[in-house]
């Protein structure tokens, strides 16, 4: 630039001289899902969670139907256009006092705005059994500007477990 080098490759990599300016993708985690009991009584009440470690451009809220107690986020929002990659994980243990039914199967899904995203048939169905849990899922999504998501558990039977740890990630790709 002008006749002064500001970029250079080399055998280790790459020397800058002056200012180096990055955009930060945007990406939020929140993590340690609010402890409470599922059951059908509350079947695809958006998750919260307590902790907020990463927000990079996101907008993070608690939805009104929200599973738990008061506290924690449940909702995120995204910033702009794009193809994004949405994690979640939730696990802990059957709560037996419930009915109980060994082959109670739930689904840990995705809603964009009130419904599931992109359908249910896109998200694996888990055992809510014999005394401890662990649903998963991993997807990269097209969204709009805007688009709200939140991830719930769906399709309960007799069974209750309590929610005990967890995380749900959005990360933009491109």
């Amino acid at each position: 630039h002008g006749g002064l080098k500001k970029f250079e490759t080399t055998s280790s990599g790459v020397t800058v001289t002056g200012g180096l300016t990055v955009s930060a993708q945007p990406s939020c985690l929140l993590t340690v899902p609010v402890s409470y009991t599922s059951s059908s009584s509350n079947l695809g009440d958006p998750i919260s969670f307590t902790n907020t470690v990463t927000n990079v451009g996101f907008t993070v809220t608690r939805d009104a139907s929200a599973t738990g107690a008061s506290g924690g986020n449940s909702t995120i929002t995204v910033p702009s256009a794009g193809t994004y990659l949405i994690s979640a994980s939730i696990g802990g243990a059957r709560n037996n006092s419930g009915s109980n039914h060994s082959s109670d199967k739930i689904i840990l899904a995705l809603n964009k705005g009130s419904s599931v995203f992109p359908s249910e048939e896109a998200f694996p169905t888990f055992l809510f059994s014999p005394d401890h849990f662990n649903c998963t899922f991993t997807l990269p999504l097209a969204l709009g500007a805007g688009d709200a998501l939140s991830v719930n558990l769906r399709h309960h039977n007799g069974s209750q477990g309590t929610i005990n740890s967890g995380y749900f990630s959005v990360i933009k790709l491109y």
